[in-house]
């Protein structure tokens, strides 16, 4: 999948559809005489009306990863638009993950459309910190991930997509390579975790430590089973053993 983060909507997008994440304040936007500052801006008159439309006569609410689709006539460019909730404002770590979770149901609705280019865009940017928006990336990233190295019959390939994501002037210019960071750890993390223990023993973990540490150049120290002993490491030596 190729993510791209983009600080403006394109005049002329041409997508197959577009994802809005949706916190439950944001749908007075829908209110009628409400200022167009927000994804939809660049929509016709008509396509703005089906959407709140919909969003009345279905009553939707934003709650958390709560999910509203509406088909757009032409000439719009987007073939459809979806909205995706994330709830009432949080903060913290409440905050950023709903954002993790959200970028994770963007990916599965892109995927169950087989759409082959797909905007992601949160409806609110101005009271966005960046860090939703790496958690946003991140977890498009990770809803990509499968395990399947001692399947017999590999896992399926998903469908090929493209994904822009629609961010704030000021985010940092190095939020996608810090995302792919969280991911790969995360995805080696997953990796181990999906291993069975005959395969994940101790010996490989180190050997897996040791390849981290050469190619970031970190110093590294391995304990023998000896020097464990002499530690009073007697827990950690009967879960070594028993995957031994």
């Amino acid at each position: 999948m190729k993510i791209t983060v983009k600080n403006s909507l394109p005049k002329r997008a041409k997508s197959d559809m577009l994802i809005c994440l949706i916190s439950k304040r944001d749908l007075n936007i829908f209110k009628k005489g409400a200022r167009r500052k927000h994804a939809l801006k660049f929509l016709d008159a008509v396509s703005q009306k089906i959407i709140r439309d919909k969003c009345i006569r279905l009553k939707y609410d934003a709650s958390d990863l709560s999910v509203m689709s509406a088909e757009l006539p032409p000439p719009s460019l987007l073939r459809e638009i979806v909205l995706v909730g994330t709830g009432e404002s949080k903060k913290g770590f409440d905050g950023i993950e709903i954002f993790r979770k959200a970028g994770g149901k963007a990916y599965s609705i892109a995927q169950l459309a087989k759409a082959k280019k797909a905007v992601v865009f949160p409806l609110a940017l101005d009271d966005i910190a960046s860090e939703k928006f790496q958690a946003l990336i991140e977890g498009l990233e990770l809803a990509e991930y499968s395990f399947d190295t001692f399947k017999s019959k590999k896992t399926r390939k998903s469908h090929p997509l493209s994904v822009t994501v629609i961010g704030k002037d000021e985010l940092p210019t190095n939020l996608i390579q810090r995302s792919k960071a969280n991911v790969t750890a995360t995805t080696l993390a997953r990796d181990l975790i999906n291993m069975p223990s005959n395969k994940c023993t101790p010996s490989f973990l180190v050997r897996e430590a040791r390849k981290i540490a050469a190619s970031q150049r970190l110093s590294i120290n391995v304990y023998s089973k000896g020097a464990l002993k002499r530690m009073g490491a007697g827990a950690l030596l009967g879960v070594a053993q028993a995957s031994a």
